[in-house]
């Protein structure tokens, strides 16, 4: 089968294309990057530039349809927010190629975290209390209405950029400009949330077929980039089961297609999940499911040709880690640990114990030796080492 998979600069792509080489299909990546991370890869038959879908959606569109003519692409896989592109322009290329993607009203739904948050209120699932920042009337206003720990966080994108935690003990205000400047977006497009005090933090993924529930998987994060919260960079896979209901509560309503990410933290002291938020599209942790043998991609292929899908179990107690992802935050691991010694034999501990990368396989081992030299580019061109907003997530989907 031609697979294109977009967004070639992610680690996601790079372990779905390893995962589908491997199983005999002609693996194509695209990117509107020069050299990105998953044409490095040994498993990729070829790499194609086309212009970036967040900066030029039309022209986007018009070579992803030029490609599925030059190529005879069967099936396209897409990665990170063009996922949402597609699906709102599906009626142009669906009698071309086939997809495995949700209804985007849907999706804006529970992506869009406001929307999310109302939504999950009309369910009754719990969820941190939200409020929209330019919604605020000031500081006081603010302490009244959301008493206690809060959050800021873009009400969609972010991932390991988008989150800070305000100190309470600071005037909010200083804090709040800081965070607009930094990141160079508006107060419309920040959301104020609720600090749940976490004993946990999980994702559990679905994948539903024309609303039914096929597949779901969950891993506990051991640590995240950022530590206080992010993208997950050290994971061990887990039962599913305490988060089934709930999110098959959401997303049956929603009469779901395709697959989506929620993240769950279980409160410190009742053991509650609150559900936090949404990702309707592959997730960081993808290489979790895939080492524990759970075969995501060619669940989604089929899927997207019309096949049956019969779930599937996984291994558990599957450890995996995001090698430079888990390399930036070690600084702050250390230091923020009450025994830097201990933090220090525990994070080395994860290089003996069988813990699996998502970059680095002995068979395909080039890609691992890239992201570094792009992470270098990048920083050098931002003159920051601090994660900052990509092009894919300037942009919003309505």
């Amino acid at each position: 089968m031609n697979v294109l998979i977009t967004n070639a600069n992610s680690r996601m792509a790079l372990c779905l294309a390893r995962r589908l080489a491997r199983e005999g299909n002609r693996v194509i990546v695209g990117d509107f990057m020069a050299k990105p991370l998953a044409s490095f890869s040994r498993h990729v038959w070829k790499h194609i530039r086309y212009p970036s879908p967040y900066s030029a959606p039309e022209k986007f569109l018009e070579a992803i349809a030029n490609i599925v003519r030059a190529e005879h692409i069967d099936v396209i896989l897409p990665i990170h927010e063009e996922t949402f592109l597609f699906a709102k322009n599906i009626s142009q290329l669906q009698e071309k190629v086939n997809f495995c993607l949700p209804d985007y009203e849907a999706i804006l739904k529970v992506h869009n975290k406001e929307f999310l948050h109302d939504y999950l209120v009309e369910l009754n699932i719990d969820t941190p209390r939200t409020m929209r920042l330019n919604q605020s009337r000031g500081e006081d206003h603010i302490r009244a209405e959301m008493p206690g720990r809060l959050l800021l966080k873009p009400r969609q994108g972010g991932g390991n950029w988008g989150i800070l935690h305000l100190d309470q003990n600071h005037h909010y205000e200083h804090q709040i400009q800081n965070y607009l400047s930094i990141h160079g977006i508006a107060s419309d497009r920040v959301l104020l949330q609720q600090w749940i005090p976490g004993k946990h933090k999980y994702s559990h993924v679905v994948i539903y077929d024309k609303g039914r529930l096929v597949q779901d998987f969950a891993d506990l994060h051991l640590r995240d980039f950022p530590l206080a919260g992010g993208a997950g960079c050290l994971r061990q896979t887990c039962q599913p089961d305490q988060f089934t209901h709930i999110s098959k509560t959401l997303f049956d309503s929603l009469h779901w297609h395709g697959i989506a990410e929620v993240e769950y933290i279980s409160h410190a002291e009742s053991s509650v999940p609150y559900l936090i938020e949404v990702n309707p599209r592959i997730w960081g942790g993808v290489n979790s499911a895939i080492a524990a043998g759970l075969n995501i991609p060619g669940i989604l292929l089929k899927i997207a040709m019309g096949e049956n899908v019969v779930s599937s179990s996984y291994e558990l107690g599957i450890k995996t880690k995001w090698f430079w992802g888990d390399l930036r935050v070690l600084p702050q691991y250390v230091k923020t640990s009450a025994n830097r010694l201990q933090a220090i034999a525990d994070y080395g501990r994860s290089f003996f114990d069988g813990t699996k990368t998502d970059e680095f396989y002995w068979d395909d081992p080039l890609p691992f030796f890239v992201w570094p030299i792009h992470a270098l580019f990048k920083a050098v061109r931002n003159r920051s080492l601090l994660p900052t907003t990509y092009d894919s997530l300037r942009g919003e989907w309505f």
